[in-house]
């Protein structure tokens, strides 16, 4: 499914999903850093009652899962900040406000997404939340990748997501860009790599 250019009211551009093969060209300069993360309107669809930030991220979770987009978004503030790197434009990856990564979303919910908090990974710091995702998704499951493992971070207010964060990890990446062929190095049609375990 291709992405469609949509500019919002105001005249500005919103986030948008991308192939994931443009995704992965922008991802080969960024591995040489080491650095590497889903709509209808839901103002209706009540937040989470319970303030803990572990409790939103199991929500999340569940909404993901269900791809419930009403639900997923429901999570979120109004004006929160959505960051998902890398970037297959190389824009800053920064969207601010549900209307912006609405077509993120859409596209999560029509790529049947899942999401697995990775065991023991969770960690709770005030109104902060940091995680390991395991991630699964249809045009990877093409290339004969079952999972994917991004770092989340996230900041919640009021049971509703203020900032969300998520980078894909490297060894993710390259697992990627292997099944595709375009890892640096790697003959065309390498075996894709196993994405090793959740370090500890």
């Amino acid at each position: 499914m291709r992405a469609q250019s949509v500019r919002s009211t105001d005249g500005r551009r919103p986030c948008r999903r991308r192939p994931v093969v443009t995704l992965l060209l922008l991802a080969v300069g960024l591995l040489a850093t080491g650095v590497l993360p889903l709509v209808a309107r839901a103002d209706h669809v009540r937040p989470v009652q319970n303030d803990d930030p572990a409790a939103v991220v199991e929500a999340y979770a569940a909404a993901v899962n269900a791809g419930d987009l009403a639900a997923i978004l429901a999570l979120y503030a109004n004006d929160a900040v959505h960051i998902a790197l890398p970037t297959a434009d190389g824009s800053a990856g920064v969207c601010l406000g549900k209307e912006q990564f609405r077509l993120w979303y859409e596209q999560s919910v029509a790529n049947q997404d899942r999401l697995a908090v990775v065991e023991d990974t969770l960690t709770v710091t005030g109104d902060r939340v940091t995680f390991v995702a395991r991630l699964a998704s249809d045009p990877w499951r093409k290339l004969g990748i079952e999972t994917l493992e991004a770092d989340v971070e996230a900041v919640v207010a009021d049971g509703r997501f203020t900032s969300h964060v998520v980078m894909l990890a490297p060894g993710s990446v390259r697992a990627l860009l292997t099944a595709l062929g375009t890892i640096p190095g790697a003959p065309a049609g390498a075996e894709p790599v196993s994405e090793p375990q959740h370090r500890r």
